[in-house]
């Protein structure tokens, strides 16, 4: 096994109250390197070989705990990317529905993302705890 180094660095800032209301907006990026590079689908590597992320998150500051995390991330090497929504909301003291979509999209073949190109998850849950 060859030696290798992969990294992942990022930020988050958060805008606290914005427009002088309740709501804060944290702007988030965060890079991914691995100095394997680009690998085959049979060879040992990572998936994050060369990627950036970039996103949003707010914070409502209600008493419903209401946030919401949006995203996109690329592949700097092929032409993939990735996008992402989620939210949450408190209902009572008891429920919390969360929403989570995530779209993939890759053209290119060599990607080992292409495999679950154009493939899209969305999820609804209501949680109860009692």
């Amino acid at each position: 096994m060859e030696d290798f180094w992969a990294t992942p660095a990022g930020f988050e800032y958060s805008f606290i109250g914005v427009f002088t209301s309740n709501i804060d907006l944290g702007l988030l990026m965060e890079h991914s390197w691995d100095s394997r590079g680009e690998v085959a689908l049979s060879a040992e590597g990572s998936l994050l070989q060369n990627d950036l992320f970039l996103g949003a998150r707010l914070a409502f500051n209600d008493m419903q705990s209401s946030e919401l995390l949006m995203g996109i991330g690329s592949d700097l090497d092929h032409n993939a990317f990735s996008f992402l929504i989620e939210a949450n909301r408190r209902f009572g003291a008891n429920v919390i529905v969360s929403v989570d979509v995530r779209l993939l999209h890759s053209n290119d073949e060599n990607d080992l993302l292409y495999s679950l190109s154009n493939d899209e998850h969305a999820q609804v849950s209501v949680t109860w705890y009692f």
